[in-house]
């Protein structure tokens, strides 16, 4: 009988994303590119400077690529401690330091919206902010293009799976049945880098700083890691219950 121990793993979701050029949808999911603006709540501002969102998930769209993907009852129970509707949006300052204490990230929730309410002047206004911020520090997700001034990245598909973590590998696969027993042998086969990787829930990606996450206590709400940076950024699930979007569990690192 095999004594190996087997690799901790929790589910998450799996985004891939794409350039677009056209004309920017306000409501969907997207990285580095201007979010939707209500026009009845104010743009966030920190050191008297509009913040930049780095990503907006949009739970109707991701649940809605999620839907006919095949999925097991774990992963559904797992990820029914999101919120299955709105958007959630990602904010940091304009700025090239940032603190890792979590105390620049801002994260807002929006449970109802309606395009009718996008702010398109609001909009227009910060085109050339986000674009003179994605010169000077380029784009937090690399893909080729992604310094065009005009383009967009987009959330377009999504893919349910299992993160796995041990003392030095971390990967993350599409889920399938066979995976309910896998061992170290078999995640052998499944050595990733994470290489322009974007993930809700699963593990934090660790790479520099101490990121003290407990995965009974603590939801992943976004990862992004590439060649240039990984960024973590995690929450109690008391307070993901009750939608307060403080005393988050952040890290970045370059």
């Amino acid at each position: 009988m095999s004594t190996q121990k087997k690799i901790p793993k929790i589910p998450c979701i799996a985004l891939n994303v794409r350039i677009v050029t056209e004309n920017d949808d306000p409501l969907i999911s997207k990285i580095d590119s201007i979010p939707y603006i209500d026009k009845t709540r104010k743009y966030p501002i920190k050191n008297d400077r509009p913040m930049i969102c780095i990503a907006q998930i949009n739970m109707d769209h991701i649940f809605s690529l999620l839907k006919k993907k095949k999925s097991s009852k774990k992963i559904r129970a797992y990820f029914r401690q999101y919120p299955q509707t709105g958007i959630i949006q990602f904010y940091l300052p304009y700025s090239e330091e940032i603190r890792d204490d979590g105390d620049d990230i801002y994260i807002r929730y929006i449970k109802e919206y309606d395009l009718k309410k996008h702010d398109i002047r609001k909009e227009k206004k910060l085109q050339k902010i986000y674009a003179d911020y994605r010169e000077k520090h380029g784009c937090l997700f690399e893909l080729p293009d992604s310094r065009n001034k005009k383009c967009s990245i987009y959330i377009t598909n999504a893919v349910y799976a299992y993160d796995f973590l041990n003392s030095t590998m971390q990967g993350h696969v599409e889920w399938d049945e066979d995976m309910e027993n896998m061992d170290t042998e078999y995640m052998d086969e499944y050595d990733r880098t994470y290489d322009n990787t974007i993930q809700l829930g699963g593990f934090p990606y660790h790479l520099q700083a101490d990121f003290e996450f407990d995965e009974n206590d603590d939801l992943m709400l976004l990862s992004i890691v590439n060649s240039i940076l990984g960024l973590n950024i995690g929450i109690k699930k008391d307070n993901l219950q009750s939608l307060e979007f403080n005393d988050l569990l952040f890290d970045l690192s370059y």
